[in-house]
């Protein structure tokens, strides 16, 4: 039996293997299944919502959620590292230390992947995964109105498969520290949205 910690470990150890794990437990969480051959503990607190579609939108919604929070958190992060390294350079420039090693050094570091690129990396996960949760808000309430029709399957899964391809687009390893801090405030939200949608109805 692994438990979310060791999942955490794999994702980080080999992202693109973990990804496959991850799909194939949430398949087996959310239809009742033993398809990947793992048995995961903690990982969706669901367990009251019935198999099929709506588990699975359910597994997927509370991942965005995650995802969501902890991304913008780490965004504030970044924003602040690459305002730092945007400030040494115009300093060092203004300073007359332009073509100094330094300066180009730290000129190079806040150009690369490392600084801007792993900002733009999160704007994009944040954005989307905020999208996401919007929508699937939207969607559980159509369903409450509606019922589970082919619309509320449909769209489900269409936001479903576009948090997916978000994930796969993104190379972002989700601070654990953060998930860590906010834990209980994210469980929290989770278990009002479950009541707000009658998720286990």
């Amino acid at each position: 039996m692994l438990s979310s910690f060791v999942l955490d470990y794999l994702y980080r150890k080999n992202q693109r293997e973990a990804e496959m794990i991850l799909r194939s437990v949430l398949v087996d969480n959310s239809f009742n299944v033993k398809l990947s051959g793992f048995e995961i503990t903690g990982f969706y607190d669901n367990e009251a919502t019935k198999e099929g579609i709506k588990k699975l939108f359910a597994n997927i919604h509370q991942s965005a959620l995650y995802t969501s929070e902890i991304s913008t958190k780490m965004l504030h992060i970044s924003s602040w590292i690459l305002a730092i390294g945007f400030i040494v350079v115009v300093t060092s420039l203004f300073l007359g230390f332009g073509n100094s090693l330094f300066s180009l050094l730290v000129l190079k570091i806040w150009l690369s992947y490392v600084v801007v690129g792993h900002y733009l990396e999160l704007k994009h996960l944040s954005e989307k995964s905020n999208y996401i949760c919007h929508e699937a808000k939207r969607i559980w309430a159509y369903r409450l109105e509606n019922g589970e029709n082919g619309t509320f399957i449909a769209d489900a899964l269409a936001v479903s498969l576009l948090y997916e391809t978000t994930l796969s687009e993104s190379e972002i390893l989700l601070s654990t520290k953060i998930k860590n801090k906010y834990n209980d405030q994210l469980e929290e939200q989770w278990i009002e949205t479950q009541h707000r949608y009658e998720l286990a109805e």
